[in-house]
């Protein structure tokens, strides 16, 4: 059993907005603020996987980017946001 990579920008982002639920959204000290940027990264995201069918050109390494690497980054993401009064756009 296999499982094919989405294509296209609109899958991969489908596909990574399917992991969440409204607890993840709303679990951040700045809901409003946390929304706005996990969609930043979502779609930075999911435009790194859409990438992957030029292969090695524009890149030096070739890297997968999986989903892990999205919760990790989501959740430091919520962890700046709870532990900074400003957010931390330097940062970032």
């Amino acid at each position: 059993m296999t499982m094919e990579p989405p294509k296209g920008l609109r899958n991969n982002l489908l596909k990574t907005y399917s992991n969440f639920d409204a607890k993840d959204l709303d679990d951040c000290i700045k809901p409003d603020e946390y929304k706005k940027l996990i969609f930043g990264f979502s779609l930075f995201h999911a435009i790194i996987l859409d990438r992957r069918k030029f292969g090695p050109i524009g890149w030096n390494i070739a890297y997968d980017f999986t989903l892990e690497d999205f919760t990790v980054c989501k959740r430091q993401l919520k962890m700046l946001l709870d532990e900074y009064l400003h957010i931390p756009f330097k940062v970032l």
